[in-house]
């Protein structure tokens, strides 16, 4: 089977939720690309900060306020070692 027809089926979804949404989705593009860089970062940090709530979240209780940060420091610099962002954000062109 050929490899382009084997994952067709795989991304429908995605495609039929844009085409439902297009009326929505258009909208973003007619930004200026210095506005979707914002909501880009914001996106970003919104991300980060529900990784961290998440953390923190499934650890329960901290015996003080340092003991959190460190897990949020170890945290990040554990998925800063993982790879670079996919995104272009914050990075020279």
């Amino acid at each position: 089977m050929n490899s382009t027809k084997q994952g067709q089926g795989h991304y429908l979804p995605i495609g039929q939720a844009w085409r439902r949404n297009w009326n929505r989705l258009t909208p973003f593009f007619d930004y200026p690309a210095e506005i979707r860089k914002v909501i880009y970062t914001s996106n970003a940090i919104e991300s980060v900060n529900m990784g961290l709530r998440k953390l923190s979240k499934n650890r329960g209780s901290f015996p003080s306020d340092e003991a959190l940060t460190k897990l949020f420091y170890l945290a990040r610099a554990t998925s800063v070692r993982s790879g670079p962002c996919p995104s272009r954000i914050g990075r020279p062109r």
